[in-house]
C-alpha cells in the first residue's frame, strides 16, 4: 500500500496494524518520551518564573531581550514539545500533511528566532562593554531589533513548512508503507531543498561566528581593563609605601589641557596614557622607571586632574591658561590624579564610587549570563548536528536500530530543546536579584492559597 490520502489510509485493513506498530513505537522509545516531558515541565516552570520576574525590573534594552527570550521559550514548550510527543505518537500513521507543515513551521520559526535575538544580543553586549562611549540601545532600539529578528525567522521558516508533510517509508518486516511527519517525498534530493539547505546553513555559520567574534573581543577587553587597573593598584601601592618625598606639581594648567584633551580624543579607551615615570624611592615596583595606564572616565580625571592643581597651587586657574595646549604635564601630576581617584572608590564615604562599583559588577554579570545562554543554545545543537549529519551520509534506517541506540537517537535529535528549558537556571545561579525575586513571588502565591 503506496497510498498517502488520509482517508484512504484509515479504511484499508492495515491501518489497525500500523496503529499498533505506534503503541509499540512509543513503548520502545519510553525513555526519550520521558525526557522530553522533563523539559516541557522544568521550561514551563522556569521561563513563567523568568518572565514574570524581569517584567518587575526596570526598562532596559538587556530587560527586553531576556523578556523576548523568555516569550519564545515558552512558546517552544507550549507547542513544540506537545507537537513532538504528537510526532513520535503517531510515527506511523502521521497522515495528515497541512498538520505538519504547520508544526515544522513554528518549530523552524521558534528556533531561528531564538538564534537571531542572541546575535542581537552579542552586539548590544559587545557595544556595552568594548564601546561604552558610543550611543547604546535603548529598550525601544531592542523591541524593535526583537521585532525584526522574529519577522525573519518566519519568512525564513515558510520554505521548510512547504517542503514538509507526508515522507513515507517502507516496513518490512510487514511489507507496509508507513508515513511519518518530515520532508515530503516531493523535496526528496530537490534542488530546492538543497538551495534551501545550503542558504540556511551559511545563515547558522554566519550567526555563530557573529557571537564568538564578539564575545571573544569581549573576553580580551576585560582581561585589557584588568591589567591597566592591576598596574594602577600597583603603581599606587607603591608610592603610597614610599616615605619622605615631596612631590611638585606644575603650575601652569596649559599641560593639563593637553592631557584633557588628548584624553577627550580617546573617546572608546578613555584611559590615561601610558608615561614613563622617574622614581627612586620605590624599587621593588620597577627600579626608576614605572609605566601606569588606568582605565578611569574621562569626567573623573579631569576632575581630579583639576583638583590636584587646586590642592597644589592655590593660585587661582587662569582662564587664559586652558586654551594654551603647547606643554606637556608632568607624569606626577598624573600619578597623584590616580592615587586620588584610588581613594575615592575606596572611601567609605565615596557613595559615588561605590555605585559606580556596583553598575561595574551588574554590568559584568548581565555579560556573563547572555554568555551562558548563547553558550548553552550553541551546545545544544551539537547532538543534533551530529547525529543528522551522520544519518545522512550513512544513510541510517532508524527503524532498523536496537533499542538503546533508537532511543538515543530520539534524544539526539530532540537535543536543541534543551537550550529553552534551562535558562531560567542560569538566571537563577548567576542573578541574586532573580533568586530574591522568585522567593518574593513564591511566597506571594502561597499567600494567596
Amino acid at each position: 500500500m503506496t497510498t498517502t490520502d488520509g482517508n484512504d489510509f484509515r479504511d484499508s485493513s492495515d491501518f489497525d496494524i500500523l496503529r499498533e506498530l505506534d503503541t509499540k513505537f512509543v513503548y520502545d522509545q519510553l525513555p526519550s518520551i520521558m525526557f522530553v516531558c522533563a523539559l516541557l515541565v522544568m521550561g514551563l516552570i522556569g521561563n513563567t518564573l523568568a518572565f514574570l520576574v524581569y517584567r518587575k525590573f526596570s526598562p532596559s534594552s538587556t530587560r527586553t531581550y531576556i523578556l523576548a527570550i523568555s516569550a519564545v521559550d515558552l512558546s517552544t514548550n507550549l507547542i513544540s514539545y506537545p507537537t513532538s510527543l504528537v510526532e513520535m505518537s503517531f510515527h506511523y500513521t502521521f497522515v495528515h500533511a497541512w498538520q505538519c507543515s504547520l508544526i515544522r513551521f513554528v518549530t523552524s520559526a521558534q528556533i531561528i528566532a531564538s538564534a537571531l535575538i542572541l546575535v542581537a544580543v552579542a552586539l548590544d553586549r559587545h557595544r556595552r562593554v568594548c564601546q561604552s562611549l558610543k550611543k547604546q540601545q535603548t529598550p525601544t532600539d531592542a523591541l524593535r531589533a526583537v521585532v525584526i529578528c522574529a519577522i525573519v525567522a518566519g519568512v525564513v521558516s515558510i520554505p521548510y513548512g512547504v517542503m514538509t508533510g507526508n515522507a513515507t517509508f517502507t516496513i518490512h518486516a510487514y511489507n507496509m508503507t508507513g508515513i511519518m511527519c518530515s520532508l515530503d517525498d516531493r523535496y526528496e534530493g530537490s534542488l530546492f531543498h538543497v538551495l534551501y539547505q545550503s542558504l540556511t546553513g551559511v545563515g547558522m555559520f554566519t550567526s555563530l561566528a557573529i557571537m564568538c567574534v564578539s564575545y571573544t573581543r569581549i573576553a580580551c577587553h576585560v582581561r585589557q581593563h584588568r591589567k591597566r587597573m592591576a598596574a594602577v593598584d600597583q603603581a599606587s601601592a607603591c608610592h603610597s609605601a614610599s616615605s619622605g618625598n615631596t612631590y611638585t606639581v606644575a603650575t601652569t594648567l596649559s599641560g593639563f589641557h593637553k592631557v584633557g584633551a588628548s584624553v577627550s580624543d580617546e573617546k572608546e579607551s578613555s584611559h590615561i596614557q601610558d608615561q614613563r615615570l622617574h622614581s627612586t624611592s620605590c624599587p621593588p615596583c620597577g627600579g626608576s622607571n614605572l609605566s601606569v595606564s588606568a582605565h578611569v572616565a574621562t569626567s573623573e580625571q579631569s576632575d581630579l586632574l583639576l583638583q590636584s592643581y587646586h590642592q597644589q597651587d592655590n593660585s587661582p586657574p587662569k582662564p587664559g591658561h586652558l586654551e594654551s595646549p603647547n606643554k606637556s604635564m608632568t607624569p606626577r601630576l598624573q600619578l597623584f590624579a590616580l592615587k586620588k581617584l584610588k581613594k575615592k572608590k575606596t572611601d567609605g564615604g565615596g557613595q559615588h564610587g561605590q555605585h559606580g562599583d556596583k553598575a561595574k559588577q551588574m554590568s559584568s554579570r548581565t555579560t556573563l549570563i547572555m554568555f551562558l545562554l548563547t553558550a548553552i543554545f550553541i551546545v545544544s545543537f551539537m547532538p543534533y548536528w551530529a547525529t543528522v549529519s551522520v544519518r545522512v551520509v550513512i544513510g541510517i534506517d532508524i527503524h532498523t536500530l536496537p533499542l538503546w541506540l533508537l532511543n538515543l537517537h530520539a534524544i539526539a535529535v530532540q537535543s536543541f530543546f534543551i537550550s529553552s528549558s534551562v535558562n531560567a537556571l542560569v538566571y537563577a545561579c548567576c542573578s541574586a536579584k532573580f533568586r530574591e525575586e522568585c522567593r518574593h513571588l513564591c511566597s506571594c502565591w502561597q499567600k494567596r492559597q
